[in-house]
């Protein structure tokens, strides 16, 4: 079976917490998003206001997280122009005499695609990775295992 890692409220709950283990955050959680910074692309901007959204509303958007959001919806930017440029322009280019290599974008394509999976997983917007990530506590609660054992 594999290892998945708990959250901190599921460890508090089992009783497996060690101070020593939780990682400091990067600022307090941000209840509302911020707006999109002027440097991000207008598709950037579009995955930033879904994104922001999404993390701020699970209580895991930090003032500290904001450049990796930045990265990650840049990332998905690329995706979308890659995925653009191969339907327009297919999936080979030709080398020559009655040669073809894989087009540019292809390449470009999947490493966008492989980093923006990783990214993703790291603001917990994976299934797999959700369960890790440490949702913002209940308002006027605590002890995690309150909403548990009342």
């Amino acid at each position: 079976m594999p290892n998945h890692r708990s959250n901190q409220a599921t460890k508090t709950v089992l009783g497996t917490s060690r101070p020593s283990r939780i990682s400091a955050q990067a600022g307090e959680r941000l209840a509302t998003p911020p707006p999109p910074p002027a440097h991000l692309s207008p598709a950037a901007a579009e995955h930033w206001q879904g994104l922001a959204a999404v993390c701020c509303e699970r209580g895991t958007l930090t003032a500290g997280d904001l450049p990796a959001l930045g990265l990650l919806c840049e990332t998905l930017a690329d995706v979308g122009m890659a995925r653009a440029t191969i339907a327009a322009e297919g999936l080979t280019t030709p080398t020559g005499a009655d040669g073809v290599k894989p087009h540019p974008a292809v390449r470009i394509l999947e490493a966008a695609r492989r980093d923006a999976a990783r990214m993703l997983g790291d603001f917990g917007l994976t299934p797999r990775a959700r369960a890790a990530v440490d949702p913002a506590p209940e308002a006027g609660s605590d002890d995690p295992a309150a909403r548990f054992f009342p």
